[in-house]
């Protein structure tokens, strides 16, 4: 029987001694969302403000519902939210300055209702806010003030109103604004590591998550603030992710 010898050449990927090497990223995979019922079920993290004038938080949100009120993807508390609402409103509330976009007006495309996976992001220079949709940006039509942003939920809001009827994904903040990295945070509309941006804060919403009584979520940010789901079922994770 004939042998086959193999040569570095041959082997795909083959380093310089001919062993095949891992490509750069293709640890990387994104299997898992975390769906929400828009009525009680969120996830916590220990409460942390960021630090300086700079900020960058972005998720990926599927929202094939629209609550009849407010309901909220992110909060810290009655200062510190971003949410929606069924007027197709965006609004972010940072230090208890106001700043929104309307969506499906004015060039803002339609994410609200659609079954439609997309990329939300906001950048925050000092006093000066960007909105940015699957990677166009968009002027703020609010005002903002210096200072950090207050996290300690996911998913809800604790001091009253609706939570998300829908799915997150991948939802990261720095302390720091990522304008440079949108490209690259957005990647074309498929999430990619975020590992070399150093995020503050970095839940992946089902990737290194355990489920007992409730799911964690490990912190793949600086922080360690792992997150922990309240009111969820183990079947809340769902294989539904951007693509």
């Amino acid at each position: 029987m004939a042998t086959t010898i193999f040569t570095p050449s041959m082997l795909k990927g083959a380093g310089t001694r001919g062993i095949p090497e891992m490509p750069v990223g293709s640890s990387y995979e994104n299997t898992y969302s975390m769906a929400f019922d828009g009525i009680d079920e969120r996830m916590t993290v220990s409460s942390f403000t960021t630090s300086g004038n700079d900020l960058t938080i972005s998720l990926w949100i599927k929202l094939p519902n629209l609550g009849s009120g407010a309901d909220y993807m992110l909060s810290g508390n009655s200062s510190n939210v971003i949410y929606y609402n069924s007027n197709e409103v965006i609004y972010a509330k940072i230090n208890g300055f106001f700043s929104r976009i309307v969506a499906n007006s004015g060039g803002v495309p339609q994410i609200f209702g659609t079954g439609n996976w997309h990329h939300l992001a906001i950048t925050k220079s000092g006093s000066t806010l960007t909105w940015w949709i699957d990677g166009v940006s968009y002027a703020d039509l609010g005002s903002v003030t210096t200072g950090g942003f207050t996290l300690s939920t996911i998913g809800a809001y604790t001091h009253g109103g609706a939570g998300v009827n829908g799915n997150l994904d991948e939802i990261a903040v720095w302390e720091s604004d990522q304008t440079s990295n949108m490209a690259t945070i957005y990647g074309s509309g498929v999430p990619s590591s975020l590992a070399s941006l150093s995020p503050l804060g970095w839940w992946r919403m089902g990737e290194k998550a355990n489920f007992g009584t409730n799911w964690t979520l490990t912190d793949q940010g600086s922080g360690g603030n792992d997150a922990t789901s309240v009111n969820m079922e183990e079947v809340d994770r769902v294989t539904d992710v951007p693509s």
